[in-house]
């Protein structure tokens, strides 16, 4: 199950920040700490499962819709927030 909005920074470190929030907020979160518009911009947007493995949009998708925590995606072949919650 998805349980987290998260960006993947380039050295493989993860922001997050739990449901009802949106990959809007883990950005606003990220500026407040000071990180770079271009360390924000070179991430890669995703989810966090309740393994807390880091997954893309494309992953998300495939995972949410494998573990039946949705029955659709909305906007595509990838996931996004709004798709969940």
């Amino acid at each position: 199950m998805i349980t987290h909005v998260a960006l993947k920074m380039q050295d493989g470190w993860v922001e997050s920040l739990a449901r009802p929030n949106r990959h809007h907020h883990v950005i606003a979160m990220m500026r407040e700490k000071g990180y770079s518009r271009a360390d924000i911009a070179y991430s890669t947007q995703g989810f966090l499962d309740d393994n807390e493995t880091f997954l893309d949009r494309l992953q998300g998708a495939a995972h949410a819709l494998a573990c039946g925590q949705i029955t659709e995606l909305k906007t595509g072949p990838d996931l996004f927030s709004e798709d969940l919650w």
